[in-house]
């Protein structure tokens, strides 16, 4: 405070004496001009240091200040993306959680289902027909969904719930019937595709992309997105409902199509 109020003193001396130089002009007393004038340079030298020193101290604290702001900002950023972090992570565990739920209810509903569902696979097995098998089967499934729908638990259930409680219900049922459904001969059928495998591998010694049979501009033949679309097939053995197996034959065309 005191530094402060030497400085005031000083900018008002140095204007006193700026206010002074025009009387010391009219007298024509140019020694005393001079001596007034350094005298004012003085004093405006020092004004100019004491108000770059003031300026330099009001600097640094707002530099302090601006650092802090930026810390807390930086803070607040880190602190904004773990939130968002752990948000995320919630959901993810609500989603999984009830679709954990979900699974649960409907296995639980087959359970108590299994008596008619052992039924379901002995006709099945029964059927020799392919399009009675299918019919049987789309009719049971159609009825266990029916059952499903007028249960306590499931009456308000949504449209995309329903339909996710119809799919997790039918590749059960496939999963019950999948060899008699795709091996209806046993042993025959099986053979028939190993015979297929072998046959399939044997063309794929000697047909390239330059081969004329399938007629690609070469142009594109570095381009094409053979690899992704024979995973997108290799995959077909993995799952045992036709959903789940339409659903590679539809990715591998895609990927064929779209590229």
């Amino acid at each position: 405070m005191a530094e402060t109020r030497g400085s005031m003193a000083q900018i008002a001396e140095a204007i006193r004496l700026l206010r002074a130089l025009p009387e010391q002009c009219k007298v024509n007393n140019f020694n005393a001009v001079n001596e007034e004038m350094l005298k004012v340079c003085s004093c405006f030298f020092f004004v100019v240091v004491v108000f770059i020193s003031l300026k330099k101290k009001d600097f640094n604290n707002r530099a302090v200040y601006s650092r802090y702001l930026v810390k807390l900002r930086q803070d607040l950023l880190l602190t904004q993306d773990q939130l968002r972090i752990h948000r995320d992570r919630v959901l993810r565990s609500k989603q999984l959680y009830h679709q954990y739920y979900k699974t649960m209810q409907i296995n639980n509903f087959i359970e108590k289902r299994e008596t008619e569902i052992v039924s379901f696979v002995e006709r099945f097995n029964d059927t020799d027909m392919l399009d009675e098998r299918a019919a049987f089967t789309r009719r049971f499934l159609q009825q266990s969904m029916d059952a499903l729908t007028l249960h306590k638990i499931w009456k308000n259930a949504s449209p995309e719930e329903r339909t996710e409680a119809n799919l997790v219900m039918e590749k059960y049922f496939m999963c019950r019937i999948y060899s008699s459904a795709f091996n209806p001969n046993g042993v025959l059928d099986r053979e028939k595709d190993l015979l297929f495998s072998k046959h399939i591998g044997e063309i794929n010694k000697f047909i390239t992309l330059e081969h004329e049979t399938l007629q690609i501009n070469p142009r594109f033949r570095s381009q094409a997105p053979w690899p992704l679309a024979q995973r997108a097939l290799l995959k077909i053995n993995v799952y045992k409902g036709p959903g789940d197996k339409l659903q590679c034959i539809v990715e591998c065309c895609q990927t064929i199509m779209s590229k």
